[in-house]
């Protein structure tokens, strides 16, 4: 979890940002305060669930966590399609990245976007369908670079403009003015959160 707050999906962490701004601030109601009502409706009125909370902060905290699990709900949903899970297509992303040259298992975990337990695994399982290959020959498969196939790539295509037209409609509600102020909200919490 602390991964997740400190990496992982700034979009989510955008999202509730710009919940709490765009009903404190423009009033606009858009598609981030419907998501909190359908999910959590406890989360929903701020005001009358005053009591609930110790602090600002921790309602945000709380209502960050409740959007993403929503939006990231609608990710696996839309990678089942593709029969990939979202830490398999966050390694295709990490190797394409990476060029020809490939990654080290270490380098590719510390890359992740959340916390992957077995990376190991994680990579034969994707060696076995054919997304990436590894070379042999050396005893510390920690230094053995990893690279991504041209199944592996193919497959990033076709993910890709369903992935882009899902992440346009989950902020379809905020103008690109609202999106710079968040990106510049984002930096500062996560330049300011300490490190443990």
């Amino acid at each position: 979890m602390q991964r997740i707050c400190e990496r992982a999906l700034l979009v989510i962490f955008a999202v509730g940002a710009i919940e709490i701004h765009a009903t404190g601030g423009s009033g606009r109601q858009g598609i981030f305060r419907i998501m909190i009502r359908e999910n959590d409706r406890g989360l929903a009125n701020s005001r009358q669930n005053q009591a609930r909370f110790l602090s600002a902060p921790q309602e945000a905290y709380l209502r960050l966590l409740t959007v993403t699990n929503h939006l990231s709900h609608q990710v696996d949903q839309l990678l089942r399609s593709f029969d990939v899970t979202q830490p398999q297509f966050n390694v295709l992303r990490i190797l394409a990245g990476a060029g020809p040259e490939g990654l080290g298992r270490n380098e590719i975990t510390a890359r992740m976007v959340t916390t992957t337990p077995d990376m190991t695994r994680l990579l034969n399982r994707m060696m076995d369908k054919g997304w990436v290959v590894r070379e042999r020959g050396t005893e510390d498969r920690r230094e053995v670079p990893t690279r991504l196939t041209a199944a592996g790539g193919h497959l990033l295509k076709k993910i890709d403009a369903p992935l882009a037209r899902l992440h346009s409609e989950q902020f379809e509600a905020v103008s690109s003015n609202e999106m710079g102020h968040l990106l510049q909200l984002l930096k500062v919490i996560m330049e300011a959160e300490p490190h443990y």
